[in-house]
């Protein structure tokens, strides 16, 4: 069960770094292009 957990957790990590990464594309994106 612990295993499990470890592994979720590592999920949820990468989930968050990937969204994470894409906000700040998007705002980097945004930025741009208001210019």
């Amino acid at each position: 069960m612990k295993k499990f957990w470890k592994k979720w957790k590592e999920t949820i990590k990468d989930i968050v770094m990937v969204i994470g990464l894409q906000l700040f594309v998007g705002y980097m994106i945004l930025e741009v292009m208001s210019r």
